[in-house]
């Protein structure tokens, strides 16, 4: 889970480097310049896809070819909507990979899987600017996180530990033979709700990875949203999609393609015209007024 941005090796050099670059770490961002940074990368990707023509707003679905293939957490079957959806529908059409299903590392991990090394074009071993084996990436999605876990402390003050256990119950042993322990932690809600992010992988991106643990996609929560929605008119196209600094008509195909998604009903692309062939027609009706004397 990519949350934090890379830190500086040569702390002296850091604010020099802050100064002449405007950077600043993700920890030191408010949640304002967070989601300006979060909204940022969005943009990023989903201008890649219109680079490379593979925008997923520009196909025709039906309603059943929209919910075959929301983006899902193959670990919990929850599904993603928003630009949560966008994203990782772009990732998946970018990718080629056939079922949009997401897991986070540990996920990934729990199910006996270890994250693949990155390749180059030429099939070699792809490394990091520091001269590292890279590993595959993933793509980064936007939450608020409302409480984190601390150390939990004794009456004394001191932090609690507790002995790791296997599934039988059992004491887990180091190479010594010595019990293995842990700090004992508790939630612990913030004052302020935190933005974060968190990197999800596809499922192919694991070597080892247990696939028979892997679950479908569950519709029932979205399918209950749409039962409730239809009592109502509300415009369920995402607010936050202005927010992404993209051009109007295509900010327009977004807000329509997540509307079909959440309603559950087809999505057609809007049939946009450029100025020029609009100027044209207007220019060829005052021809024809003019030749009927209007």
């Amino acid at each position: 889970m990519a949350r934090k941005a890379d830190k500086l090796e040569n702390q002296e050099v850091a604010p020099q480097v802050a100064e002449q670059s405007n950077y600043v770490a993700w920890e030191q961002k408010s949640n304002v310049e967070r989601m300006q940074s979060y909204n940022n990368y969005a943009k990023s990707i989903l201008l890649h896809s219109v680079k490379e023509k593979k925008q997923v707003w520009n196909k025709e679905l039906n309603a059943k070819e929209v919910d075959n293939s929301i983006p899902y957490n193959a670990s919990t079957g929850h599904t993603f909507s928003g630009v949560d959806s966008l994203l990782l529908r772009t990732q998946a059409e970018l990718k080629g990979y056939k079922e949009p299903q997401f897991i986070t590392m540990q996920q990934g991990n729990f199910m006996g899987g270890k994250l693949k090394k990155a390749l180059d074009e030429n099939g070699n071993p792809a490394l990091t600017r520091n001269g590292k084996e890279a590993y595959e990436q993933g793509i980064k999605i936007a939450y608020l996180e409302k409480y984190e876990y601390v150390p939990k402390l004794d009456s004394k003050g001191k932090e609690m530990t507790r002995v790791v256990k296997d599934k039988e119950g059992n004491p887990k042993l180091d190479k010594e033979g010595k019990e293995i322990t842990e700090v004992v932690k508790e939630k612990r809600f913030l004052a302020e709700p935190k933005l974060e992010t968190i990197t999800l992988y596809h499922p192919s991106q694991f070597e080892g990875l247990d696939a028979t643990k892997l679950k479908e996609r569950n519709l029932e929560p979205l399918q209950e949203f749409r039962n409730k929605q239809k009592e109502n008119n509300y415009d369920l196209r995402p607010k936050n999609l202005d927010n992404l600094g993209l051009d109007k008509e295509t900010t327009n195909h977004l807000k329509n393609f997540l509307t079909s998604e959440m309603k559950g009903i087809d999505y057609t692309p809007i049939k946009s015209q450029s100025l020029n062939q609009i100027q044209s027609q207007v220019r060829e009706q005052n021809k024809q007024e003019m030749g009927r004397g209007l």
